[in-house]
């Protein structure tokens, strides 16, 4: 398989169809490379939390083809996290690889699917 430059996507089923152009567009400089954006979540939950169970799955719905890393949390693990988050679970925070520094709080109790929407588009 020909390397490409770094955020390129390769077509695994047809990897030297349009990848050759793109790649002699490229070292030409006449396209520029797309750059992915992964989306980190992280979701404070617990154990047999029916609200916790129900964000993480309408989540994962509602990404779709999103590249996204689900990370979950169980705050009754972690006393630090016990003492902040014991009566909002779940909560779900959200950071982009573009910006690894901002975290962003969007939502607890329930998905607010426009404000995830809204960050994913940002």
């Amino acid at each position: 398989m020909p390397l490409c430059p770094p955020g390129w996507l390769i077509n695994q089923s047809n990897p030297n169809g349009h990848l050759g152009l793109l790649m002699t567009a490229w070292a030409q400089k006449r396209v520029h490379p797309i750059k992915l954006v992964m989306i980190y979540f992280t979701l404070y939950s617990r154990s047999y939390c029916h609200l916790c169970d129900d964000m993480r799955i309408a989540l994962e719905k509602l990404l779709g083809d999103v590249p996204y890393q689900l990370t979950l949390l169980d705050v009754d693990q972690d006393p630090d996290l016990l003492d902040l988050y014991d009566e909002l679970v779940p909560v779900l925070f959200a950071r982009k690889s573009s910006n690894p520094g901002v975290v962003e709080k969007l939502c607890h109790y329930f998905l607010d699917s426009k404000k995830v929407k809204e960050f994913c588009n940002e």
